[in-house]
C-alpha cells in the first residue's frame, strides 16, 4: 500500500468514525439514558466498533483486481545517480507528523507508567490498615497493597496481579465518613479492575492522538467508569451526601495533573457531573433502557453503513512483496483484447522521462510486440514517480498468455500475475487472477 493510499484510507477511516461517535453521543442524550453501568458497557461497545470498523466493512477494490488469468510484469529499471538533495513531499512531511505524534503519547505513557512506579516504591505502607478497609477488604472480597504518599494529590488506583491504593498524605485527617467513602471508592476500582481497561484506552488514545472525537469518547468512557463506581459506593455506604462531601473535601484540595495512567478519585473536569448524577438519581426502567439502546444501535448502523458508502476504505491493486521505493502511482495495464485472441505476448521496453515532481511527461517504446505498445504506453503516461527517482526511467512490461485454456476459457487456479513495480492487468472476462506478486523494483 502506498503512502497515498494508506492516507487517504486514514482520511476516510476517521471520518467514518467521527460519524460513529457524534451519532452514538448525540442519541443518548435525545433518549435520556442515563444509567451509568449501561452507558459505561454501552460506550466501550461504540469503542469498540469503532477499532473494528475497518475488518467489518468490504474495501474497494480496484477493477484491476478482477482481470482475468494473464500475466502482465512490469519492471523498472532507473539509471544508478546519486539521490539528490530534495524536500519532503506533504504527504511525507503527514505521515512522520502522525508517526511523531504516536511515538510522543507512547513517550508520554511509558512516563507515567514510570512515575507510577516511583509513587509505589516511595509510599509508605499503612499498617495497621484502618478499620474501613478491614471491612470493606472482606465485604468486596479484595486485598490491595494500601499506601500512603505525599506526592500524590487524590487517590490513585492501579495494578492488576498485585494491586496498588496510594492516599495522599491527608488521607487520616479525614473525617471517618469521608474515609470510608473514598476507601469504597478505590476498593471497587480494584474489584471491577479497571486498571487494565484504563491503560488500554491510554493505548488507544496514543494511536488516535489526532482524533478529537475518539479523545472524547475516551473522556465519555473515564465519567460513565467513575459514575458507575459512584453507584456502587453510594448503594454498599447508603450515605449519598457523605459521599458528595468526600467528593468536595478532595476537589478542595490542591489536585495536580498526573501522567500517571491511573483511575483518579477525581477528576476537575468530571465533578459538577458527577455530583449532579448522584443528587439527581437515575430512575428508568428496563424495558425503556432496552429499547432505547436498540434504538440508538439501529441509529448506528445506519451510520455506519452511510459513512462507509460516502468514505470508503480502498485496498491496494495488488499484493507488495517489496519494491516500490520510488513508484507511489501506477495506472492499469490492458491486455489488448486483438493480441490476446491471436495469442501475441512478448516484452515492451519503455522509456520514461520524468519532471522534477516525478511525473511522467512523455515516453517513448524502445522495443516489444506492435500489438502491446500502445497499451504499455498508454499505461506508463499516468504513472507518477518520488522525487528520487532519476529520468528517464526504463520500464519493462511483460505480457504473458495463461499457460493453459480449457474449453470455457476457464484458468486453472494457481495461475500468477508478477508484477514488477507495476499494476496488473486488465483483461477481457476469460478468466480470473488469482494472486498478483510484485518481485522487485531497481534503482
Amino acid at each position: 500500500m502506498t503512502l497515498h493510499l494508506w492516507l487517504m484510507n486514514l482520511a476516510n477511516y476517521s471520518a467514518q468514525i467521527s460519524a460513529l461517535i457524534i451519532v452514538g453521543s448525540v442519541a443518548p442524550l435525545l433518549l435520556r439514558v442515563r444509567r451509568p453501568q449501561a452507558m459505561l458497557v454501552y460506550r466501550q461497545l461504540l469503542l469498540a466498533a469503532c477499532l473494528l470498523l475497518p475488518f467489518l466493512q468490504p474495501w474497494n477494490h480496484p477493477p484491476a483486481e478482477s482481470s482475468d488469468g494473464v500475466s502482465i510484469s512490469a519492471t523498472t529499471f532507473t539509471r544508478a545517480a546519486p539521490p539528490p538533495h530534495r524536500r519532503p513531499s506533504l504527504e511525507e512531511i503527514a505521515g512522520l507528523l502522525l508517526c511523531a505524534g504516536i511515538l510522543a503519547r507512547a513517550a508520554c505513557l511509558a512516563l507515567g507508567l514510570w512515575r507510577l512506579r516511583r509513587h509505589r516504591r516511595g509510599a509508605e505502607r499503612l499498617s495497621p490498615l484502618p478499620p474501613v478497609f478491614e471491612d470493606l477488604q472482606w465485604s468486596l472480597g479484595v486485598r490491595p497493597l494500601i499506601g500512603l504518599s505525599s506526592q500524590v494529590s487524590g487517590p490513585v488506583t492501579f495494578g492488576i496481579r498485585n494491586p496498588v491504593i496510594l492516599l495522599p498524605s491527608q488521607f487520616l485527617d479525614m473525617p471517618a465518613g469521608a474515609q470510608r467513602a473514598i476507601a469504597c471508592h478505590e476498593m471497587a476500582h480494584v474489584r471491577r479492575r479497571d486498571w487494565a481497561f484504563t491503560l488500554f484506552e491510554e493505548i488507544i488514545r496514543a494511536v488516535f492522538w489526532f482524533h478529537p472525537c475518539v479523545w472524547w469518547l475516551l473522556g465519555q468512557i473515564q465519567l460513565s467508569r467513575e459514575q458507575a463506581v459512584d453507584s456502587e459506593v453510594i448503594a454498599i455506604t447508603a450515605s449519598r451526601e457523605q459521599y458528595v462531601d468526600a467528593l468536595l473535601a478532595v476537589a478542595g484540595g490542591r489536585l495536580q495533573p498526573d501522567l500517571a495512567p491511573a483511575p483518579l478519585f477525581l477528576q476537575r473536569s468530571h465533578l459538577s457531573q458527577r455530583v449532579a448524577a448522584i443528587l439527581k438519581g437515575v430512575s428508568m426502567s428496563r424495558q425503556r433502557l432496552f429499547s432505547s439502546l436498540a434504538a440508538i444501535c439501529g441509529a448506528l448502523l445506519v451510520t455506519a453503513r452511510l459513512a462507509v458508502f460516502y468514505f470508503p476504505i480502498s485496498a491496494p491493486a495488488q499484493e507488495v512483496i517489496r519494491g516500490e521505493a520510488n513508484l507511489l502511482h501506477r495506472a492499469p495495464i490492458d491486455y489488448p483484447a486483438d493480441a490476446l485472441a491471436q495469442g501475441i505476448q512478448g516484452t515492451v521496453i519503455v522509456e520514461a522521462t520524468l519532471n522534477q515532481r516525478g511525473v511522467v511527461t512523455d515516453a517513448r517504446v524502445i522495443s516489444g510486440p506492435e500489438a502491446l505498445r500502445k497499451s504499455a504506453l498508454k499505461s506508463v503516461l499516468d504513472w507518477h514517480y518520488t522525487n528520487q527517482a532519476q529520468s528517464p526511467v526504463e520500464v519493462a512490461i511483460d505480457f504473458t498468455l495463461p499457460p493453459k485454456r480449457g474449453i470455457a476459457g476457464h484458468v486453472p487456479d494457481g495461475v500468477i500475475g508478477r508484477v514488477i513495480g507495476g499494476l496488473p492487468a486488465s483483461v477481457p472476462e476469460s478468466g480470473k487472477l488469482n494472486r498478483i506478486q510484485v518481485t522487485g523494483v531497481f534503482t
